[in-house]
């Protein structure tokens, strides 16, 4: 199949790691810590998933993990 993008006809949703967020943090990039972004990935949330700590559901991204392990 030719083409990249176009052929997975698919869009994921990738919060990183936290550490990475934390390590920007102490290199000086205030508010860039796990803590203070992750708060903005929930409130844009609409996830499959049950409401938790880490998830949210509501916002205008529409976050569904099932596609990723198989299920139907």
């Amino acid at each position: 199949m030719i083409g990249g993008c176009s052929a997975i006809n698919a869009m994921i949703y990738m919060r990183g790691q936290a550490q990475d967020y934390d390590q920007w943090r102490q290199m000086g990039l205030t508010g860039w810590g796990w803590d203070d972004v992750l708060p903005y990935f929930m409130q844009h949330e609409d996830h499959v998933a049950p409401f938790n700590a880490l998830h949210r559901k509501g916002g205008e991204w529409s976050v569904d993990y099932r596609a990723c392990v198989g299920d139907p």
